[in-house]
């Protein structure tokens, strides 16, 4: 049933608008709440290795929060602290990247 959108995961949005991924990320969630965690961590992969297709859109960085989540659920605690250490860099550059070279 999760595989039903497929066909369109990657659509094209209207001229200069980027593309959400909404069904990866939904379908994502639903194997995390499934305990599905090698599902959600492949879909959330997806959505992070075709970044340039969400742009600045807010689920690029829920992608990696799931991402982590999925990954904790497996058991695979150095992909979890990967991905956090990722998601909590940018929560800091949200507040100045006191942390960035330069600051």
């Amino acid at each position: 049933m999760l595989q039903a959108t497929a066909n369109y995961e990657f659509g094209a949005p209207p001229p200069f608008q980027p593309g959400t991924m909404y069904p990866i990320y939904v379908r994502g969630q639903a194997y995390l709440l499934a305990n599905d965690g090698g599902a959600a961590a492949a879909e959330f992969q997806k959505m992070i290795d075709h970044r340039g297709v969400l742009w600045n859109f807010p689920l690029g960085s829920l992608a990696h929060l799931g991402l982590a989540r999925a990954r904790a659920m497996t058991g695979d605690r150095a992909g979890e602290d990967r991905v956090s250490g990722f998601f909590r860099a940018m929560e800091g550059c949200g507040r100045g990247c006191a942390g960035a070279e330069g600051s």
